[in-house]
């Protein structure tokens, strides 16, 4: 299932996430000879929603679990 990460820290569950790329600039590494410059770097992250795109509810924090249960643990 694409769009789904499954979350192993606490109890298992099921969380939506979403592919981000970031465009971003750097310094290289310079040298005595020749000096840094800045250069455009991209890198792609994976960004975890914290609340369910359907419902709304939002997620609960595995770190920090609440005695209510959710919908969505999992």
């Amino acid at each position: 299932m694409q769009g789904y990460a499954m979350m192993f820290s606490g109890p298992v569950a099921s969380k939506q996430y979403m592919e981000a790329e970031v465009t971003f600039q750097a310094p290289t590494k310079g040298s005595k000879t020749k000096p840094s410059v800045m250069r455009d770097r991209k890198d792609r992250v994976n960004v975890l929603a914290s609340f369910c795109m359907f419902c709304g509810e939002k997620y609960p924090n595995p770190l920090n679990p609440k005695p209510e249960a959710s919908a969505h643990e999992g």
